[in-house]
């Protein structure tokens, strides 16, 4: 996980030179300076890491990150065209970039502090059953991260099983007692006791990794 704010402006224009037509594209398409900061140092962090997965020193600019589905989609890394067996992820969250690689499917999700209880409303509305919503009415209230930890867990979720939340998000329904957790896809299939879960909060964001074991 990096800040945006840590880099200058000549080491992300440094950046920008790495990547590929494709990846430009895709940059030149954000329309606010902040996302365009974002993506470029998401793609220079996990091309670092792709990077240190070879046996032999390879060049940045050979990789590329491509989405699944153009300009959406889980993200994929390229090697001079090649599609490589690894499994990437990457959140935002202004000024913070967050990015994994792993030989597992994995998704990861960086969230700051819910600015108010109408976002909540709304998040609560679109993205929970009503059987999630009985289950987070009857947990005690903390102080942090209450309704932020139940997003970020089925924002992962859905990045890790390639969808995402932008198709449904109520196919994914996710419970979470203390330390425990309890996963169903589409109402039929419970899949918790084939993650592995990490969890990382403080003052000013909460971060999760789930993975496939």
């Amino acid at each position: 996980m990096k800040k945006v704010t840590d880099f200058s402006e000549r080491q992300l224009t440094q950046m920008v030179t790495l990547l590929s037509t494709k990846e430009k594209q895709k940059f030149l398409r954000q329309r606010s300076l902040k996302r365009r900061k974002m993506l470029v140092l998401a793609r220079f962090l996990l091309k670092k890491l792709v990077a240190k997965t070879f046996t032999t020193k390879i060049k940045l600019a050979q990789l590329e990150i491509l989405n699944a589905h153009g300009s959406t989609g889980k993200p994929a890394v390229y090697y001079q065209g090649h599609k490589l067996k690894l499994e990437l992820s990457i959140s935002y969250a202004y000024p913070l970039v967050a990015v994994a690689v792993s030989n597992h499917k994995l998704g990861i999700d960086l969230e700051t502090p819910f600015a108010d209880r109408v976002q909540i409303s709304a998040l609560l509305n679109y993205c929970f059953t009503k059987r999630e919503l009985t289950h987070l009415h009857r947990q005690p209230m903390t102080k942090t991260y209450f309704w932020e930890k139940y997003w970020c867990l089925k924002e992962c979720v859905g990045k890790l099983l390639g969808s995402g939340l932008s198709y449904d998000p109520k196919t994914i329904e996710v419970f979470i007692e203390g330390n425990t957790f309890f996963v169903v896809v589409k109402q039929n299939e419970a899949i918790s006791r084939y993650l592995k879960v990490y969890v990382e909060q403080c003052a000013t964001y909460c971060f999760w990794i789930v993975e496939a074991c």
